[in-house]
């Protein structure tokens, strides 16, 4: 929706994502053609927790329907958007899901103890689902073999399913976060965590970059950003606020506990944590302030030579 300015754009583009988008019925339906779906998709059940609530108050705004889609591709064209073409649907998609495979929410280091089975292509480690003990299995693509240990890097909300180790016919689903808990609480090993604001800075770096290609910079880049650019920003510096109250919390409780090494371990990820975005952060900033710097230069080169071609011309007889 982000990158469409008309409905059969939309659909088009869905297409190059192996996406068949129907909106003759009453409800516009979404099917995979490149997964085995024997029945598509309604709007309505594609929907995160955070719009859920939004169609309770108003039911008739199921974000993915035919009329929101409209709604959305009209402001796409009246804030002048840069969009993807067609053809760089795909390849588009593709470097957005490398990105947040290399970039997951939390790295865990964990021990050949904590591992049941390996396979050239997956591990099981042990895990509880409550009072139940089992494993759950984990791709290659996970994890990183160091040395005789593994580091899992998971997202928070990852589901993998989980095995009873009594009961085979009984199975749960367990999300990266829950197992990333267990894992450490076991080893006493401290995750990495990427901050969530990271999204929003890639998010702000994808859409500079896109404009640049398509050679639009400084005071006419802010025309085409638009409200989600500046609500990114807001998030991000947001998410750097809340790092520097879990700082300082964390830091009064080093101060009352400096024998404690978990304890300064976790300031410490805390403050590598607010380091790398601020870091990312400022780079797009940067560029920005670059921008503006250029034009104002730009501006007052030419009101000076404005004013001195004024000075030069011959004054008007009396």
């Amino acid at each position: 929706m982000k990158h469409s300015l008309s409905l059969s754009d939309f659909i088009q583009k869905a297409k190059h994502l192996n996406i068949e988008v129907d909106t003759s019925g009453k409800y516009t339906t979404y099917r995979l053609t490149d997964f085995e779906q024997k029945r598509p998709i309604r709007d309505s059940s594609l929907i995160s927790k955070e719009d859920k609530k939004r169609m309770d108050a108003h039911p008739e705004k199921r974000v993915f329907s035919k009329e929101e889609i409209e709604k959305r591709c009209q402001k796409n064209v009246k804030n002048h958007s840069i969009v993807f073409g067609q053809s760089e649907m795909l390849k588009e998609y593709q470097k957005q899901q490398k990105w947040f495979k290399e970039n997951s929410d939390i790295r865990l280091v964990i021990e050949p103890w904590q591992i049941e089975s390996k396979t050239p292509d997956a591990i099981r480690v042990f895990v509880d689902a409550g009072h139940r003990k089992g494993t759950v299995k984990i791709e290659s693509t996970f994890f990183d073999k160091v040395g005789e240990n593994f580091e899992l890097h998971l997202n928070n909300f990852s589901k993998f399913k989980f095995l009873d180790e009594r009961n085979q016919n009984y199975s749960s689903i367990l999300l990266g976060k829950e197992i990333i808990g267990q894992l450490s609480k076991e080893n006493e090993r401290i995750p990495a965590r990427k901050n969530y604001g990271m999204n929003y800075v890639h998010d702000l770096f994808e859409a500079t970059n896109l404009l640049s290609r398509h050679g639009i910079s400084g005071q006419e880049s802010f025309k085409h950003l638009g409200e989600e650019f500046i609500t990114n920003m807001e998030k991000v510096e947001l998410a750097l606020e809340q790092l520097d109250t879990k700082i300082l919390a964390q830091t009064e409780q080093v101060k009352f506990n400096q024998g404690n090494p978990q304890l300064i371990e976790q300031l410490k990820q805390l403050q590598n944590e607010r380091k790398s975005l601020e870091t990312a952060y400022k780079e797009i900033t940067d560029e920005l302030e670059i921008y503006d710097q250029i034009e104002n230069l730009q501006a007052q080169k030419q009101e000076k030579q404005n004013s001195q071609e004024q000075e030069n011309q011959p004054h008007a007889r009396r």
